[in-house]
């Protein structure tokens, strides 16, 4: 059994903390892991409500980051524990205009199923939305072939 016990990215701090917690798991094969790295800044907690509030929260410490620290948008990061909790993120950081991009998954607007529902109510609210008409004519499946559909949209030009 080889213990891989040296932390190379975070600091001691950090180490630290992930060890106080790990050792709570029952069964676990013991190990302490370490950092050479500095300590590093103290751990803040903060305690939020709900999914929303935690983003929020999140995106406040972003702009805090970018106005007090200078540090542009991309050089930040934000991880997340379940692919659920994306979407709440993606919608703060919509509303507040701080550019975003969703790493190992798709992004909440991305999945199929939202462009679908979206395509839906473009297409409810203006029935001359060519695209939102295209992406969903034919789903489900109806039958409807390229053909068909090139002159429905010929049709509807004229």
């Amino acid at each position: 059994m080889f213990k891989l016990e040296q932390n190379y990215r975070s600091t001691q701090t950090i180490v630290s903390a992930a060890n106080s917690l790990i050792g709570h798991n029952r069964g676990q094969i013991h190990k302490e892991v370490y950092s050479r790295r500095d300590m590093g800044e103290p751990i803040s907690l903060l305690q939020t409500y709900s999914d929303i509030d935690e983003a929020n929260a999140v995106m406040k410490c972003v702009r805090e980051f970018r106005r007090n620290e200078q540090i542009p948008y991309s050089r930040m990061a934000v991880l997340y524990r379940t692919n659920a909790q994306s979407r709440a993120f993606e919608e703060v950081m919509r509303k507040a205009s701080i550019p975003y991009r969703v790493y190992g998954g798709t992004s909440f607007y991305q999945r199929k199923e939202i462009k679908d529902v979206i395509a839906y109510l473009r297409l409810a609210v203006n029935l001359h939305d060519e695209e939102a008409m295209r992406r969903i004519i034919n789903y489900p499946a109806r039958g409807i072939g390229q053909t068909t559909l090139d002159k429905v949209f010929r049709s509807a030009a004229a």
